[in-house]
């Protein structure tokens, strides 16, 4: 029952919010997201994460909501601006979805992959002159402490925390 009530909920919050969590349409409206986050992260179009959202076992569907914690769970994606603010938002994937399933399941990668997004043409980073493309921030770990890498993700990881 609880189960039911969630998706329930998500949807009608989905439904609700569709005016209100928007990506942008242009590329100067990724530009000013970017701008949000250029003090600390330059490039970086949002932070992009996803937790699971543990439900009971659903009825015939248990195994394809059943995830890597032991637990059954539908998985919410989402996109924010660094005030926080939800720019993309996914909550159709059930919690047996890998990191990568998530995301390749969702419409923003659809959308991206068809070149249906305006993005701005890469530009150099600061101090440069060679063209870098914006990015999503996405985790990565076991990184020897200290290391160049390991600095560099935790700049990226806190840029990913806002969410």
């Amino acid at each position: 029952m609880i189960s039911i009530i969630i998706r329930e909920v998500c949807l009608a919050h989905n439904e609700i919010l569709k005016d209100l969590v928007k990506m942008p349409t242009t590329a100067e409206g990724w530009l000013n997201i970017e701008e949000g986050f250029r003090a600390k992260f330059p490039h970086c179009f949002g932070a992009l994460d996803y937790k699971h959202v543990v439900i009971e076992c659903p009825t015939h569907n248990g195994t394809k909501y059943f995830n890597y914690k032991k637990t059954f769970s539908i998985v919410l994606l989402a996109l924010v601006d660094s005030k926080y603010k939800f720019v993309f938002a996914d909550i159709e994937n059930q919690g047996r979805k890998s990191d990568g399933g998530v995301f390749n399941n969702c419409l923003l990668w659809k959308r991206i992959i068809r070149n249906e997004i305006d993005f701005p043409p890469p530009f150099p980073l600061p101090g440069s002159n060679i063209n870098i493309p914006y990015v999503f921030p996405l985790s990565q770990k076991n990184h020897e402490v200290g290391s160049p890498k390991r600095l560099f993700n935790q700049n990226l990881s806190r840029s990913r925390s806002l969410l």
